[in-house]
């Protein structure tokens, strides 16, 4: 059942692909889970993204299967599109830039979705001390996340500030990724020695 899920883009070049052919109704970046070398964990990785993009939902309530998990996702969306098909509302990038503040200081959730965003993002220790840590890595996804739609055409996306913000997560998790993939062969020379 999950083969029917589209792919979880495993690029930011190809999620921008999937937003400008989908306008983000196909619950975009969410899919069939994305590979273990690109995310650890994958299912618990995209179950914390969908609290990120429902707003009400908690960690535990979420559907236990992963395409119903989904199916939710591509829900809500739906139902914002129609909620605001009349008179639809403008989003600033410091609407989605609260989202993930919001998201990130939970009272309620004892700093679990903290530690979460502090795993995910590969967090130093002295930057999880670092109180304008997760704001500055906020300002850099959103800020790179809206210069990428416009330099790549995407418009008409009628998403909630937090669809987008859970967009602008994942793209800048995919750039990281991106960029450790391309850093330095570490065991270059071991290889070469065992040839």
């Amino acid at each position: 059942m999950q083969n029917s899920l589209p792919e979880m883009a495993v690029s930011p070049e190809q999620l921008m692909q999937t937003l400008k052919d989908t306008k983000g109704e196909n619950g975009a970046p969410f899919g069939r889970l994305p590979p273990s070398y690109l995310i650890p964990y994958p299912d618990h990785f995209v179950r914390w993204l969908a609290c990120l993009e429902l707003p009400d939902a908690l960690y535990a309530h979420l559907p236990g299967s992963h395409v119903d998990l989904v199916n939710e996702v591509v829900q809500h969306r739906r139902n914002r599109a129609d909620g605001s098909a009349g008179q639809p509302a403008l989003i600033t990038t410091a609407d989605i830039k609260d989202v993930l503040r919001d998201f990130s200081t939970d009272c309620w959730s004892n700093e679990v979705k903290k530690r979460w965003l502090f795993d995910v993002l590969n967090t130093p220790k002295q930057g999880q001390k670092n109180s304008e840590y997760l704001p500055q890595i906020f300002e850099t996804a959103v800020t790179d996340f809206t210069q990428a739609l416009l330099d790549n055409g995407v418009t008409g996306l009628a998403l909630s500030a937090f669809s987008l913000a859970t967009l602008a997560l994942y793209r800048y998790i995919l750039v990281a990724a991106q960029k450790k993939r391309k850093g330095p062969m570490l065991l270059g020379p071991v290889f070469r020695l065992l040839a």
